[in-house]
């Protein structure tokens, strides 16, 4: 009776598997899918647990989409953690990049090689620090990361924090024997069209979000695949917009009144000698710049739409402050009431954008007084 029973549920389990089991299917397929069975089957089965299916392997798959206990299976069957896809990257560097601290500590665990770079020369702890993730960072420092590695731009993990104002983080790596401790503003790892004199000066008010970000200084147009999502998804977090109409609300409302305003009623003070009526504007019209080079990103607005926002409001800036230094202040200064207190983080990156012998420095390459007519 028991043989009879055992042998009804294979041929349950085997119909099933027939009837559902796509037969172009692959070790990698059933892995992106977490599906244990499949992989335990692919495996019993002799398929190579590295083999490459479009490019990646079955632990790729595993491990970007989550199934740690499917990795857990194919790294005891001898699965290579420190596989690369076409741009160099490992599995622990797309996992820094990400912020993944549970997929980080996973693959730190499993012994996966902590420096190995990509095609940029990043390792994984310079992405995590690119990406704003401190605390992924950590668990790299903890377990052993190179943090005197330099990439093709010469950054190393410090210069990267100090690059996206973590100043505690610049002050932890020097503590543990960072080399290299002048923090610089890098270059724009994307390539760009060249741009008007004046349009990138536009561009330029917008360096101190831009640089806390860790976006490009230098263009508005999407640099990678998953921009436009991304866009999407700031405009939407951040600003409750979704859609053209919307962005253009927005857009008028930063321009007529934004919170500078609200801000000018509730100072309640006189206006100090010398100082301009346009107190806290720099704090709406550099986020107009911004909120309009995005849209565009995230396809709300066309690439013109955006450059007749971005320039009126450039020049409106241009005439109402007297050097990048005073607009960046004021940027500050009206943050700082938005969120009712100072972020170090900001403070960090405006002694960044404002060190006069800093090349790259978006404030230094574009004078303050260029022609902003088009």
């Amino acid at each position: 009776m028991w043989l009879v029973r055992s042998l009804i549920v294979f041929l349950a389990i085997t119909a099933g598997f027939l009837y559902w089991h796509p037969w172009n299917d692959c070790l990698a397929c059933a892995a992106s899918r977490g599906s244990a069975v499949l992989v335990r089957y692919y495996l019993l089965r002799g398929s190579d647990v590295n083999e490459r299916r479009c490019g990646y392997t079955a632990v790729m798959e595993a491990v970007w989409n989550g199934h740690l206990n499917i990795a857990d299976v194919l790294v005891r069957h001898g699965a290579n953690l420190d596989v690369a896809d076409d741009g160099g990257d490992t599995l622990l560097i797309w996992a820094a990049r990400q912020g993944r601290e549970k997929v980080v500590a996973y693959l730190i665990r499993k012994g996966a090689s902590l420096n190995l770079r990509s095609a940029t020369g990043d390792t994984a702890i310079i992405c995590a620090m690119r990406s704003g993730y401190p605390a992924v960072a950590r668990l790299l420092l903890e377990a052993g990361a190179d943090i005197n590695l330099e990439n093709t731009n010469s950054e190393t993990a410090l210069v990267v924090a100090g690059q996206r104002g973590y100043g505690d983080m610049v002050e932890l790596f020097k503590q543990h024997g960072a080399i290299k401790t002048n923090v610089f503003i890098g270059r724009s790892p994307y390539p760009t069209k060249p741009l008007a004199a004046a349009r990138l000066w536009a561009l330029a008010t917008r360096a101190l979000l831009i640089q806390y970000n860790g976006e490009s200084h230098e263009t508005i147009e999407p640099k990678t695949e998953s921009d436009r999502a991304w866009a999407r998804r700031s405009l939407r977090d951040w600003w409750g917009v979704e859609n053209h109409q919307q962005v253009v609300k927005m857009l008028d409302w930063l321009q007529d009144s934004g919170h500078r305003e609200g801000f000018q009623v509730e100072d309640k003070r006189p206006r100090r000698k010398g100082e301009r009526q346009t107190r806290y504007l720099a704090w709406d019209y550099c986020r107009l710049v911004w909120v309009a080079g995005t849209s565009y990103v995230a396809g709300y607005l066309t690439e013109e739409e955006a450059w007749q926002r971005i320039m009126p409001a450039a020049r409106t800036i241009q005439e109402s402050y007297s050097s990048w230094r005073e607009m960046g202040e004021d940027y500050l200064r009206g943050r700082e009431r938005w969120n009712h207190s100072r972020d170090p983080r900001f403070d960090y990156v405006f002694q960044l954008l404002t060190n006069p012998d800093d090349p790259n420095s978006p404030w230094n390459k574009n004078k303050w007084n260029t022609d902003l007519s088009e």
